[in-house]
């Protein structure tokens, strides 16, 4: 499991957090799957943390928790790379 599904998984529910970033259930799907949640997203997910009394759902734990999954991903391909493939 990657570090921002763990911290995705303390809602409990996939939809529990759709509702309260009033973004669509696929599109938070999609973050247990692909990872990064967009940074536009993170204060909403911190104050839907706050008011469920969740813990460790912090700027900090979320830029940690990119970082080690990104990393752990491997590099990624340049421009010219992805151009050619």
């Amino acid at each position: 499991m990657t570090q921002v599904r763990n911290i995705l998984a303390k809602w409990g529910q996939r939809s529990y957090i759709a509702d309260d970033l009033a973004a669509p259930y696929p599109t938070v799907s999609g973050w247990f799957h692909r990872s990064p949640v967009p940074v536009w997203h993170w204060d909403a997910l911190i104050a839907s943390a706050t008011r469920r009394g969740l813990t460790g759902v912090t700027l900090e734990a979320l830029a940690e928790a990119h970082r080690v999954d990104r990393a752990a991903a491997g590099p990624r391909p340049s421009a010219d790379e992805q151009v050619l493939a």
